[in-house]
């Protein structure tokens, strides 16, 4: 297939008509149309693979049972946007647990005393004093599925 490919991508290349090529220059041209043609391969793959993971993530490694392994000190960027970050774990008991404990940031824009969380992390008490302190939650918008699952926390507190 991939040979195939770039033997294809290599036709389109402008050719002299009434010369003979050398046997080792159409070896050449193949190899470099079977090169051509798995670096097509491989980015295509590559980008599956990408599109693939938040649904593998968040289907198969992450769980609702996600815990905060460490949580900075609310950051006020202006007087209207605030953010939280935590370092969290997938929350699944899987052998992949450990090695995916990841980043998660969320931010907080006030309007008065009405607040949009964009992206929310896990709930502890510490992020629930800090919007407490800044107003009520009017809005919770999830980006992906692995923000998505702490949703119901702030829709129930």
């Amino acid at each position: 297939v991939a040979q195939c490919l770039g033997t294809c991508l290599l036709r389109l290349l402008p050719q002299h008509h009434g010369c003979a090529m050398s046997s080792l220059m159409v070896l050449a041209l193949d190899g470099l149309a079977a090169v051509i043609g798995l670096l097509l391969v491989f980015i295509v793959l590559l980008l599956l693979v990408r599109s693939l993971w938040d649904p593998i993530y968040c289907c198969f490694v992450s769980g609702a049972d996600m815990s905060v392994r460490h949580s900075s000190p609310l950051w006020t960027v202006t007087e209207t946007v605030h953010i939280s970050e935590h370092l969290v774990t997938s929350g699944s008991e899987t052998w992949l647990q450990r090695s995916l404990t990841k980043y998660s940031r969320m931010v907080i824009v006030a309007d008065g005393k009405r607040l949009a969380l964009f992206n929310p992390c896990p709930l502890t008490d510490a992020v629930k004093a800090d919007l407490a302190k800044l107003g009520t939650v009017d809005l919770v918008c999830a980006t992906n599925c692995f923000h998505y699952m702490c949703t119901p926390q702030y829709l129930t507190a």
